[in-house]
């Protein structure tokens, strides 16, 4: 199951595609303490579920990557 956090899942209802993902099975959880609280709280309800994920196989989902992580990863391109 996705479950997708925002701080205004409203924003969502009418947004394009959102109502076939929610048919999916796909959630819009509200992040009323802030988006980092939010975060922690799908963490630990995967925790509960024994669900664990090595963090270094991670892959954050942006528009863009900072600079920081793009030289860091391919410290060749720094100036293209």
């Amino acid at each position: 199951m996705v479950q997708w956090i925002s701080l205004d899942p409203a924003l969502f209802d009418e947004a394009p595609g959102w109502k076939e993902m929610a048919a999916r099975g796909e959630k819009m959880m509200l992040s009323a303490d802030g988006l980092a609280a939010g975060v922690a709280e799908l963490g630990e309800e995967r925790a509960w579920e024994g669900k664990f994920t090595d963090p270094l196989l991670l892959d954050a989902n942006y528009v863009r990557r900072s600079d920081a992580e793009i030289f860091w990863k391919d410290p060749a391109s720094h100036g293209k």
